[in-house]
């Protein structure tokens, strides 16, 4: 989780940040792992708006992805503030 963490930050740091940029990939993570971590800082409070796309019997999440709305919450600043 905290990958995902570090990696927000850094995109906010950017002259013109765009969040949508942070994915499996940019974090090193495999899918199903990006997805359920992120999913878990927004159940936990660390992040605001994250993205989800469901489907399926069970209507699951099957992907999530950030956008100019999803925010760090106060929680997730002091985090930051431990891992950096």
């Amino acid at each position: 989780m905290d990958q995902i963490l570090r990696a927000i930050y850094e995109e906010f740091n950017k002259e013109t940040a765009n969040l949508s940029n942070i994915n499996s990939a940019t974090t090193e993570l495999e899918g199903r792992i990006f997805k359920e971590a992120a999913l878990q800082l927004e159940k936990d409070g660390y992040l605001l708006g994250v993205k989800k796309a469901t489907g399926g019997q069970d209507n699951k999440v099957l992907t999530v992805w950030f956008d100019s709305n999803t925010s760090v919450t106060r929680k997730g600043a002091s985090r930051l503030t431990e891992i950096l």
